[in-house]
C-alpha cells in the first residue's frame, strides 16, 4: 500500500481545480468532516481524495493498493479508503 498525503498552500484554488478536473458538473462530490471533498485519478487500485480545508487550501491524500492489499476487504475501495485517511488526517490538524 502507498499513501501520499500532500497540503497545496500555494495555488491558492481550494477544490476548485480538482473539481474542475474530476467531476462533470465542477462541484465537490461529498464532505469529509464537513469539508467539501473530490475524488479523482481513481482505478481499480488507486484513488485520490483532494479536500477544501478553506477556499484556497487542499489537502490531497492518495491511496494505492499494494500487492498484499489486494486480498483485504478493507482495501477493495480505494476511494472509501483514500476519504477515511483523509478524514484521520483532517483530525489530527490543529487548527479547523
Amino acid at each position: 500500500m502507498t499513501i501520499n498525503i500532500a497540503p497545496d498552500t500555494v495555488q491558492g484554488q481550494g477544490t476548485k481545480t480538482s473539481a474542475f478536473n474530476y467531476t462533470d458538473d465542477g462541484n465537490p462530490t461529498h464532505d469529509i468532516e464537513g469539508y467539501p471533498a473530490v475524488n479523482g485519478g481513481k482505478n481499480d487500485l488507486r484513488c485520490g481524495t483532494f479536500v477544501g480545508t478553506s477556499k484556497t487550501y487542499v489537502v490531497s491524500v492518495d491511496f494505492t493498493v499494494g500487492t498484499e492489499g489486494r486480498g483485504d476487504p478493507e482495501c477493495s475501495d480505494p476511494c472509501a479508503m483514500s476519504d477515511k485517511i483523509a478524514g484521520m488526517v483532517l483530525d489530527n490538524l490543529p487548527t479547523r
